[in-house]
């Protein structure tokens, strides 16, 4: 039995209406690309639902439900799944996500795209938890900014400087 979880609004219906709720089941036939009808969409776990949520359902109000998969399935590089099968098994209380976990969240993607060494530096601290600093992250912003205008993955430089400001408004709020 493998288990997944799935997000749906306040009404407990997905994109197109598809209605959920306890030990409800919905199947596809498994066919094409991930973000089609021949898929049900689910996440490897409830803080990835949450996190995701704002680029995908962005669902205002969203419910979540643990679910129980089967059958084909597809993956879009682990920020989401595709299955053939789905079973909402119970509705499940949203995972409190904080303002380091957005942080964290967002540099670890960062880190996928961007390799800026002043920048790799910072990130690497910042996740250890060696140095949060306000001025570190405004620093970091500053070198992504820079980068930006010189690297032809400019996205990749913004993401990062995205990041690092979020960090900065992160550790400027912890010593507020």
């Amino acid at each position: 039995m493998t288990i997944r979880y799935k997000l749906t609004d306040e009404h407990d219906r997905t994109y197109g209406g598809t209605q959920w709720g306890a030990n409800v089941t919905h199947h596809t036939d498994g066919q094409s690309e991930l973000c089609t009808p021949g898929w049900i969409h689910v996440y490897t776990s409830a803080e990835l639902a949450v996190l995701l949520n704002p680029i995908h359902g962005n669902f205002q109000r969203p419910h979540l439900w643990e679910c129980v998969v089967d059958g084909a399935s597809s993956s879009d590089h682990g920020l989401k799944e595709g299955w053939q099968r789905v079973r909402t098994t119970r509705r499940l209380p949203l995972p409190v996500i904080t303002t380091e976990h957005w942080v964290r969240f967002g540099i670890l993607l960062a880190q996928k795209v961007y390799f800026e060494p002043s920048w790799v530096t910072w990130a690497a601290a910042w996740l250890d938890s060696s140095n949060r600093t306000a001025n570190s992250a405004r620093a970091a912003a500053a070198w992504a900014a820079a980068a930006a205008w010189a690297a032809e993955a400019a996205w990749a430089a913004r993401a990062a400087e995205a990041a690092a400001w979020a960090a900065a408004g992160a550790a400027a709020e912890a010593s507020a």
